[in-house]
């Protein structure tokens, strides 16, 4: 196509290329120039000739056609032959322009067959006029118009037809003066057999001296059809007016006959200019979709409705509209034009689009449903009025059949058979019960062992139209849930326990029996001073004991404390034999952080009295505190025998002593940190170079 263009275009003779529906594909820079025409691609050969699109248009077998025009160049009318060569694709007309020698200030008889070779094919009237008004030719659309024969309308004087008087008196004056080029005007002319007919009349002076063209068209036709229209000028006018459709109202042809405000507005909006009262629709309707207008045109004026739904995507506009062909009739019953209407539904539109994507969501979420339900590890199944099963999931159905080596069928009456025991008449009955219940209209949960298995049942009644119309179950499996909360009352109890064994540990016979021992020491040697502190910190120690166990959380600060009071008691009691030390980093809020109370005391317990006591030199505890994601981290190290040394001592000097704090500590924090896959408790074994035990550290980790 392109290459056919660039040679087109390289031609010295005026060629446009036009598609079937009439749209103009091409025009070469000699039409250009010629016609004073810019590009024209994308408009519709109307726009340059509308005689020249009826011939288009009206063509059927011919695939090589030649006819005469009078076409405007620059402000005159110049006679060409058009040539149109019709192709598979477009069709291309190619335009000649013809000699002017035959017509000169008089037409004599030897030219009339000339001048009825040029104009015979014209759908139009035309008449050519001397300068005397008097009608020198004439083609046959014009005789059949004014009804006078051709040979008649020869020397007839055209102004004698017209029947204003005012229309004939500018026709007078136009004739005689030679500076408007051109007139237009409508008037009513009288035919020969005294008929009234609205002329639309075009006065064009040739260029040859004393020679004028009139164009006539015969619109009485289309007059009458607006008159009709105009006839309901009221309903019409209150209905454009009132209307948010987009209302044209279309004569013959397609032709534009009125329209209302919003009408005007769309076109200005997507094709910027205003609509001209005669032009074809077709101007306005894109190329690919002229054919399908015009059908439902035709149908309309053969008198039959239609509508469609279109979706007008444009940069300017994206809107969802109605389009509407509904025939117009006369009071006599005769389809008299089309009223073509667009109905904006983008609000409805959206509503329906959002609509549909809702159901497709439903239908998106009952497919998961299906899934989720035939791939959990709930037991779910459904049962009607009289107990028999409706549905049944895949977990359900591999239970059943595993226990019992058969399939449950739907339509079989069922109670929850999740074991190889036959049920009791008393489980039945219960079952029973609760079907009743939820079809009575109670959602409500149980729980029952089955064996070995504890279920909890959750039923729920299945409503439809305001009746319950069955049960639906869900089963899981809570046996673990049983077994674990058993273990924490178990947990819970050693901690009471726990609380208790600290309390005795700190005040076990031999630790009291040392405490006042010392206090009597340091009283014989009249040590008052040391003898009252000594006293002070261990009633210090055993209320903050007894405080702290009666609460579930207390303050990091009230711990620290605590343990100092612990450590300090426990010092003078092994004679110093050992020196502490406490390092907490500074962006630990002591006072702000809350632990669970005795976690710590137990390690620092175990630091003195198996890693540090039985140490030959000074011992040393560190206790270091830092931050760790969202809690702390709480280090006790010692630099004692180490543990398999302390573990020996024991075992040779208490071998049935069972030291339970750690061990019933550690239950507690695995039992407070249960969901965290985090190790919270650490023990490492310290070593120097050569492997020798140099002490332990032992890592709480302790979240908020």
């Amino acid at each position: 196509m392109n290459r056919t263009m660039e040679a087109l275009n390289a031609l010295d003779v005026p060629i446009l290329m036009v598609d079937s529906f009439g749209t103009i594909l091409f025009c070469n820079s000699y039409f250009q120039n010629t016609f004073h025409q810019g590009k024209l691609g994308g408009s519709h050969l109307s726009f340059f000739s509308s005689e020249l699109s009826h011939v288009c248009g009206h063509l059927q077998t011919e695939t090589n056609l030649t006819v005469p025009l009078l076409l405007d160049k620059g402000l005159s009318k110049v006679a060409y032959h058009v040539t149109i060569k019709v192709l598979p694709e477009y069709k291309l007309l190619q335009f000649t322009e013809l000699s002017d020698t035959s017509l000169h200030q008089s037409a004599s008889d030897d030219q009339l067959p000339r001048l009825r070779l040029l104009f015979n094919n014209l759908s139009e009237g035309i008449l050519f006029l001397d300068a005397h008004g008097k009608c020198v030719e004439a083609n046959p659309t014009a005789s059949l118009i004014t009804e006078y024969a051709q040979q008649e309308l020869r020397n007839l004087l055209i102004v004698d037809l017209i029947y204003s008087a005012e229309a004939s008196a500018n026709f007078k004056k136009w004739l005689h003066e030679s500076t408007t080029p051109s007139l237009h005007f409508e008037s009513v002319w009288v035919t020969k057999t005294k008929k009234l007919r609205i002329i639309d009349c075009q006065l064009i002076r040739t260029q040859q001296a004393g020679i004028h063209q009139v164009q006539i068209k015969d619109i009485t036709e289309e007059k009458k059809t607006l008159a009709e229209l105009q006839s309901k000028s009221v309903l019409v006018d209150a209905y454009f007016q009132s209307s948010t459709d987009s209302i044209f109202l279309l004569g013959k042809q397609a032709k534009i006959l009125g329209y209302n405000k919003v009408a005007a507005n769309f076109i200005e909006l997507i094709y910027n200019k205003s609509i001209q009262i005669g032009e074809s629709i077709l101007n306005y309707a894109a190329i690919e979709k002229r054919d399908k207008f015009l059908k439902h045109y035709h149908d309309a004026m053969a008198g039959v409705k239609f509508e469609r739904e279109i979706r007008i995507n444009h940069p300017k506009l994206n809107q969802w509209w109605i389009l509407r062909y509904e025939p117009i009739f006369n009071a006599g019953g005769e389809v008299i034009g089309v009223s073509f209407n667009g109905t904006d539904i983008t609000s409805r539109k959206e509503t329906e689009i959002e609509l549909h994507a809702k159901i497709e969501l439903i239908r998106h979420n009952e497919a998961n449903m299906s899934s989720i339900v035939n791939n959990t590890s709930l037991y779910i199944w459904s049962v009607d009025s009289e107990f028999k099963l409706l549905t049944i999931n895949n977990s359900l159905k591999d239970l059943l059949s595993q226990i019992h080596h058969f399939q449950f069928e739907i339509g079989q009456r069922m109670i929850p058979l999740f074991s190889k025991e036959l049920p009791t008449v008393s489980f039945i009955d219960e079952w029973i019960e609760y079907y009743q219940r939820a079809l009575s209209g109670e959602a409500f949960k149980v729980t029952q062992w089955i064996g070995n298995v504890y279920y909890e049942f959750s039923l729920n009644p299945i409503i439809e139209n305001s009746d319950t119309v069955g049960v639906s179950v869900f089963a899981i499996d809570r046996t673990e849930n049983v077994l674990h909360q058993n273990e924490v009352n178990q947990l819970n109890q050693q901690i009471s326990e726990l609380k208790l064994q600290a309390l005795r540990s700190a005040m076990n016979p031999h630790f009291i029996f040392n405490a006042f021992n010392s206090i009597q020491y340091f009283i014989s040697r009249s040590d008052r001073l040391n003898a009252i502190n000594y006293l002070s910190k261990f009633s210090k120690l055993v209320r903050g004991i007894l405080s702290s166990s009666n609460q579930t959380k207390i303050k990091l600060s009230e711990e620290l404390g605590l343990i100092q009071n612990y450590i300090e008691i426990e010092q003078i009691r092994f004679e110093n034999k050992f020196d502490y030390q406490l390092e907490a980093d500074p962006s630990i809020d002591l006072d702000q952080i809350e632990i669970y109370p005795l976690l710590v005391q137990p390690y620092v317990e175990n630091a003195i009295l198996h890693g540090l006591y039985n140490k030959s030199g000074k011992g040393m505890l560190l206790i270091r505190l830092t931050p760790w994601e969202d809690g702390i981290e709480i280090e006790i190290e010692d630099n004692g025998i180490g543990r398999e040394k302390a573990k020996s001592i024991k075992t040779q000097n208490f071998p049935n002593h069972q030291s339970m704090g750690m061990e019933i500590t550690e239950n507690r924090l695995r039992l407070i940190y249960h969901k965290s896959p985090v190790k919270h408790t650490e023990i490492i074994d310290l070593h120097d170079e050569d492997g020798n035990a140099t002490g332990t550290r032992c890592v709480l980790r302790l979240g908020a």
